[in-house]
């Protein structure tokens, strides 16, 4: 027996709420995040950030931690992230000459192929998603990390690394 169903009939003939109708809430903008994609694993350093950056504390400034499930639900890579945005390129190359030749050496070769004509001017910048990420995180103690990829939903707090009491970078 058929159960009975009332509302509005859509195109796949089924009755009821209009879901392809629904508009992203509102109420999670600025605060909810798909996270950083470098775009390039150059970017992305593991046990190598000392060979990056000389062993340089300066250098350091411009490295961010970078998560992947991975590392929420098993063991955590201690990766770190190469992280220039939005300094000019000449800017990157005076302040952080190891990490700048770091990158020209395994990103920009591959950037220098990519379709995005942006990318392709801007080799050296990651994408501009963690600067929202970094102005919404201003004055925040703790910040929850839930993997998109994993079998089973885990949420994982932790601090930022050092205190973001103002926006990282100017904001546009």
């Amino acid at each position: 027996m058929l159960g009975q169903h009332s509302g509005a009939i859509h195109a796949d003939l089924r009755a009821g709420t209009d879901v392809l109708a629904a508009k992203p809430l509102q109420a999670n903008s600025g605060i909810a995040f798909t996270g950083m994609y470098p775009l390039g694993q150059g970017f992305v350093l593991l046990l190598t950030f000392e060979a990056a950056t000389g062993k340089s504390q300066k250098e350091m400034a411009a490295l961010r931690p970078f998560y992947i499930a991975k590392d929420l639900t098993q063991r955590d890579r201690k990766a770190l992230v190469i992280d220039f945005y939005p300094r000019p390129q000449e800017e990157c190359r005076r302040d952080f000459r190891n990490l700048f030749q770091w990158v020209l050496t395994r990103v920009k070769p591959q950037r220098d192929q990519d379709p995005v004509e942006k990318r392709r001017r801007n080799w050296w910048l990651s994408p501009d998603l963690f600067l929202r990420c970094a102005e919404a995180l201003v004055g925040i103690q703790r910040y929850v990390l839930v993997p998109r990829t994993a079998k089973r939903f885990t949420f994982s707090s932790r601090r930022p690394t050092r205190p973001l009491i103002r926006p990282l970078w100017p904001s546009r």
